[in-house]
This record gives C-alpha cells, structure tokens and sequence, in this order.
C-alpha cells in the first residue's frame, strides 16, 4: 500500500514522539480540535465515494486519512508563518477555523453576558448585562431608534463613545480574543454590530459568522 507524501511525512517527522496515530492522539498532540479533523475526514471519504481514488489507492479510508493528514501538515505550516496551498480541496477554511481565524458570535447564554464568540477551541464572553436582564449601554444601542438607550444627538452619542474609548484604551486592544478588545471593536466603534464587524474582520484578517 503506497503511502501519500503527506502521511509519509508526518512518519517522518513525528513517528518517533507520536504513541499512535489514532485522531484523539493527533488532536491532543497538534492542538487541533477532533470535530475539525473529522471534519477534514468526512469530505475526503465523500470525495473517494463520489469522485474515486488513484489505484494506488487501497481504500476510501485511507484517502480520507491522507487527507487528514495533509490538513494537519498545513495548520502546522500556517502556524509557522509558512505559506500552503488554498485552492479546490485544500480544506483552508478549515485550517483557518484551526488557526483561530473565523470566529462565530452569537448571543450569550450566560445572563450577565451580552454575547459569546467561539473559535471552536474557547469562547470569550464580553458585553455587561444587568442582574434584572437589561443590557448595558453601548454605541449600538446608542445609536439605535428602537433602543431605549438612544441617543438622537450624534455628537452628543460621539462624546460618550470616545469617554468611553479612553477609559478602556488599556484593556489589551492589541489582542482580537480578548473581551476587552472584542466589547471596544464590536459595541463601542461602528453605530451598528454588522458595521462593526465588518472593520473588526479588515483590522485583525479575522471573519465573524453569526
């Protein structure tokens, strides 16, 4: 049975420090959540049943494996700051879920926590909401007509917002995963959340998918 390069590598280079080649030891090893691998597992099986394989292929297994193995090899490489290929069957969007690059946002369940975003390994809850259920104040809500904390002077919304700016310029702004820098780029910078994220995405190359 010929061996694809990419699991010909990975013997390799981590035969020797790997006990097995199980997916929960190469999740544990490489830092990579299960459901992404198996993720990667489940399009090469389909592409092996609809599309066929090399004959050097012995299974429909072991063409998703290496496929699996080949996306684990490219999150190790993109960590490392090393360009990989991107294109039909590369699986880069999923290597950008590995690398933390798509986040989804959705609300919080916990109930003194406006919203909760996900990189499918941690989630970072940010935004005050009060003990009876009411959410703080911020810029969105400032600036929308339905919201009972609306503010119809826009200068007035402004000079709130960059009070607010100042007190928090602090709260590790630098890092996309904090709460501190996901309450000032989402709630206190554009007058609207898709606003928001949309200069969130272009300021850090991080998508959001709510």
């Amino acid at each position: 049975m010929t061996k694809s390069k990419y699991t010909s590598r990975l013997d390799k280079e981590y035969g020797s420090v790997l006990k097995d080649k199980s997916k929960p030891t190469l999740s544990k090893f490489f830092k990579i959540p299960i459901k992404l691998m198996d993720e990667v597992y489940d399009r090469g099986l389909a592409a092996a049943r609809n599309t066929g394989t090399r004959p050097s292929v012995k299974s429909d297994d072991q063409w998703a494996r290496a496929r699996m193995n080949k996306f684990i090899l490219n999150v190790v490489d993109a960590r490392e700051g090393k360009d990989i290929n991107r294109g039909a069957g590369e699986d880069g969007d999923i290597v950008d879920k590995a690398l933390g690059n798509v986040l989804t946002l959705k609300k919080s369940k916990r109930k003194n926590k406006k919203y909760v975003v996900s990189d499918g390994t941690k989630k970072i809850h940010f935004g005050g909401v009060k003990d009876d259920g009411t959410p703080y104040r911020d810029f969105i809500l400032m600036s929308d007509k339905n919201s009972k904390y609306y503010e119809p002077n826009k200068l007035d919304r402004e000079k709130v917002k960059e009070n607010y700016q100042k007190r928090h310029k602090n709260d590790n702004l630098d890092n996309p995963f904090s709460a501190g820098a996901l309450s000032y780029y989402l709630l206190w910078n554009e007058p609207s959340l898709r606003k928001s994220i949309k200069d969130y995405e272009e300021r850090f190359k991080i998508k959001i998918k709510i």
